[in-house]
């Protein structure tokens, strides 16, 4: 309801010293952070708000820790917190917010290009709540499997990962994930060249909730990828576009044993010359 929703914008910073406005808010959205001050954000943190959730777009922001800090120190009851295309996020601001946000269990770093292993590595000591991580298209040079070990090894919870474009991430990591997180339920590696069939089958073996995966553009996936895929008897959405090694022989594994499948994307894959009769067993 509006009562328990706030986007703090210009106007909204100029009401904040009205506590009935802030008694049963739970979501805040930061549309114009850059016009509120620091002071302003820890005050609303000190009065007892109930809030669960928070929206940091990107652009948002006075400086990479104090802003993290005050929205965090104050908020222990935060279970989501999204902090999409941010421009100065950092390791820093990932310490402090692994020391507030305990409860977290929702964490969108998605298009943040500032942190590095280091800022995952307080995520996964933190927040072992931590259910979804999106890192889709997060620090390209600085993100590996480093930090993503580190996630696996702390954050045993996690049910909903996206890493579309995590080009440093390979399949090492993937190995500890499939071990250290059997919860998985959706997984994003697109665009990761480092995935292999070593891997896929680590993730057969042991995360038997997984029901969407996306191998878009995993140029070494083949056939014997698909065969240990087939096992993941409860995948419904799977997607392998450009996946040039897959052949009719592999269609036709998942064709036989997942029945479950109700997305499928096998374009740009040219080997498989008979998509046609191999989706009848479907």
């Amino acid at each position: 309801s509006p009562a328990e929703m706030c986007k703090l914008d210009t106007a909204a910073c100029n009401t904040l010293q009205r506590p009935h406005l802030l008694h049963s808010l739970q979501h805040v959205e930061l549309v114009d952070y850059h016009v509120c001050s620091d002071d302003e954000l820890f005050w609303v943190s000190q009065r007892h708000c109930r809030v669960t959730t928070m929206v940091i777009p990107g652009g948002c922001g006075t400086s990479a820790s104090m802003g993290p800090r005050c929205l965090t120190i104050g908020f222990p009851n935060l279970t989501h917190l999204h902090f999409n295309e941010s421009r100065l996020l950092d390791d820093d601001s990932l310490l402090h917010i692994s020391r507030g946000c305990r409860r977290l269990t929702h964490l969108d770093l998605a298009s943040c290009e500032r942190f590095s292993d280091v800022g995952l590595d307080y995520i996964s000591r933190g927040c072992p709540l931590l259910t979804h991580l999106d890192l889709s298209n997060c620090s390209p040079f600085n993100v590996s499997d480093t930090g993503l070990i580190c996630i696996a090894q702390g954050c045993k919870r996690l049910t909903n990962l996206y890493l579309q474009n995590c080009n440093r991430i390979t399949s090492k990591s993937i190995h500890h994930l499939a071990l250290g997180c059997p919860l998985l339920s959706h997984l994003d590696l697109s665009n990761i060249d480092g995935i292999n069939t070593s891997c896929l089958e680590e993730l057969s073996l042991n995360c038997e909730q997984l029901i969407f995966l996306d191998l878009k553009n995993c140029s070494e996936v083949n056939d014997e990828a698909l065969g240990h895929i087939s096992k993941c008897s409860n995948i419904t959405y799977l997607y392998m576009t450009n996946c040039s090694d897959i052949s009719d022989a592999g269609v036709q594994l998942l064709a036989r044993h997942c029945h479950a499948i109700v997305s499928l994307d096998l374009s740009g894959c040219d080997d498989i010359r008979h998509k046609h009769d191999a989706f009848i067993c479907w």
